[in-house]
């Protein structure tokens, strides 16, 4: 009867020592080192370090801008482009990854001139430039993800730190609208 007795008290205790427990904060299973979980899914953080920001190293454009130029009696297109890093030019390949795109009277986009034009490298900015008349009517600059810089990085279209190296989305700039 003595060992019943033992038995119940010992599972009574058990149950109390499980209660306190339970009521108790969980443990949170954190990595000292990361600052984030230390098991679980998908890629690790960065560690978290007060007062840090986050540095941007991927291969970027800046900004784009198109102009007029009068050669002779001609009135050409021009595109100054100006990246972050510095541009590799033999990563450039007129109508594959850098072409000027045209809207068509049916809203299709489409290549606005077949001639490569003139084009300039000088570290990082390019300017390109028609070798004829400037096609009248809406235009934009396109750039693949292939373009490289000359630390090897591809271009990254979208802003988001990493470089495209070919897949979508391209980048894009503002429309311009040609009227001459």
């Amino acid at each position: 009867m003595k060992e019943k007795r033992l038995r119940v008290v010992l599972i009574l205790i058990s149950f109390l020592f499980v209660g306190i427990i339970l009521q108790a904060e969980p443990p949170t299973w954190q990595s000292k080192q990361m600052n984030q979980p230390a098991i679980g899914y998908g890629k690790p953080k960065a560690p978290l370090i007060k007062g840090a920001t986050k540095l941007n190293v991927s291969f970027q454009v800046i900004n784009s801008s198109f102009n007029y130029v009068v050669v002779g009696n001609v009135s050409a297109m021009k595109i100054d482009i100006n990246f972050n890093k510095n541009v590799d030019q033999s990563s450039i390949n007129w109508g594959h990854n850098f072409r000027v795109l045209r809207r068509g009277q049916d809203g299709f986009w489409r290549d606005s001139y077949q001639d490569p034009g003139t084009m300039q490298v000088s570290g990082s900015h390019i300017t390109w430039q028609s070798n004829g008349w400037a096609n009248e009517g809406p235009h934009k600059l396109h750039l693949g993800g292939t373009l490289k810089g000359t630390g090897g990085q591809f271009l990254d279209c979208d802003n988001d730190g990493k470089g495209e190296g070919g897949y979508p989305p391209p980048y894009e700039s503002e429309i311009f609208y040609c009227v001459l």
